[in-house]
């Protein structure tokens, strides 16, 4: 019987945190920094968030994290706003402690 060899490319993900690789990351809602789910993620998570727009019905995230980092910051809006930005690609604006 021969021996076939097969060679895959494999892609390593690196927790923005803690440096640790990974298979699987979620990425901060505020700061978009993606985080491993070490110690079931407390680790680097303060809140997981189900959002819905009740108005439409609309399931806005699911599971959506917010870093330990993010949670003490102060955000200078209205709540619409900073869903709004949660759900954009680019970071939400905040102000560090």
């Amino acid at each position: 019987m021969a021996e076939k060899q097969v060679t895959r490319e494999i892609t390593v993900k690196v927790c923005d945190f803690c440096g640790e690789e990974t298979d699987h990351l979620d990425t901060c809602a505020v700061c978009k920094r993606e985080m491993c789910a070490k110690d079931g993620g407390a680790a680097h998570s303060d809140y997981s968030l189900e959002v819905y727009r009740y108005h439409d019905g609309t399931h806005l995230t699911h599971g959506a994290k917010i870093c330990n980092e993010c949670s003490g910051r102060k955000f200078d809006g209205t709540i619409q706003e900073l869903f709004d930005g949660m759900m954009a690609k680019p970071p939400v604006p905040t102000a560090k402690e």
